[in-house]
C-alpha cells in the first residue's frame, strides 16, 4: 500500500489527476501531499507526504511524513463535515511539526516545517492566507509554515471569509 501512496503522491506534484489526493501544497522546491484512504477495516485515514524538487525539476520520490485514522470521511459525507466543524467554517484538525532538509535553514539546511491539517466547510471555495489564494478542492487542506511566516488563515466564498479563523487562542505561526 506505502508504494501506491507515494505513487499517487508523485502524480500529485506532476499535476496529474489522481484518485485519494485531499490537497496538494507546494513552497518552491518542496512539496507536501495529503491523502486518503480507506483501510483494510473500513476506517478513513490520511496519509501526509513531501518531497523535492531535483536541479532538473523533477519531484524526487515523495516520503512518508505521518498518518492516521481521520475519524469521519470527507469526501462521502458532507454531513460528518458540518458535524465536525460544529457551526465553524474552518478548523484545526491536526497540528504536526517535523525537521525537514530544506536547503535553506541555518542548521545544516533544515528547517522545521510546521504542518496543519484544515477542514473546511463544503460552503467554502479558497482558503486565503495573507499572500495565499487557493481554490479548496477538498474539505481538507494543508497550511505548511515555515519559521518566521505567520498565516491568518479563513475559509472563503467568493473571496469573502465565512465566519471567523480558527481558535484565535492558538496563533498559526511558526
Amino acid at each position: 500500500m506505502t508504494k501506491a501512496l507515494a505513487d499517487t503522491a508523485l502524480a500529485a506534484l506532476r499535476q496529474q489527476p489522481a484518485e485519494g489526493v485531499a490537497d496538494v501544497w507546494t513552497d518552491g522546491d518542496l512539496g507536501f501531499v495529503l491523502l486518503l484512504h480507506r483501510r483494510k477495516d473500513g476506517a478513513m485515514a490520511e496519509e501526509l507526504y513531501c518531497a523535492q524538487r531535483a536541479e532538473d525539476g523533477t519531484w524526487d520520490r515523495p516520503e512518508h511524513l505521518n498518518g492516521g485514522l481521520l475519524g469521519l470521511d470527507p469526501g462521502n459525507d458532507p454531513t460528518a463535515v458540518t458535524t465536525a466543524l460544529a457551526g465553524e467554517p474552518i478548523r484545526v484538525l491536526s497540528a504536526s511539526e517535523t525537521l525537514l532538509h530544506t536547503g535553506r535553514g541555518e542548521e545544516d539546511g533544515y528547517e522545521t516545517a510546521h504542518i496543519w491539517q484544515l477542514l473546511i466547510t463544503p460552503e467554502a471555495d479558497a482558503l486565503t492566507t495573507e499572500s495565499t489564494h487557493r481554490k479548496v478542492t477538498s474539505p481538507l487542506s494543508l497550511l505548511i509554515l515555515f519559521p518566521g511566516e505567520t498565516a491568518h488563515v479563513s475559509a472563503t466564498r467568493d473571496a469573502r471569509p465565512l465566519g471567523a479563523p480558527p481558535d484565535p487562542q492558538r496563533p498559526h505561526t511558526a
